[in-house]
């Protein structure tokens, strides 16, 4: 975390949790950039390909939302930023 002693001896515990936690956030990160990188390369060279969760050893993420709910979505993001033609 590159804290000095000194430094860590004036933290409360509530800000050594929220520097923890930005640690933790950013180590992810670059588990996630990593495994994205590999990924790709090996997919290069692979014919089933990988995913970056599975490298990672992670079930992929299932989308919950119904039909509606991704047509709002989408129809609130076209209002956002104006539709393309």
């Amino acid at each position: 975390m590159g804290l000095k002693p000194w430094e860590f001896d004036r933290l409360t515990p509530g800000e050594f949790a929220d520097i923890l936690e930005g640690f933790n956030t950013r180590q992810e990160m670059e588990y996630q950039r990593t495994a994205w990188l590999a990924a790709n390369l090996m997919n290069l060279h692979l014919k089933r390909k990988i995913t970056p969760a599975k490298l990672l050893g992670k079930k992929p993420k299932r989308d919950t939302r119904t039909k509606e709910e991704k047509r709002r979505e989408l129809e609130a993001v076209k209002r956002l930023f104006g539709e393309v033609k």
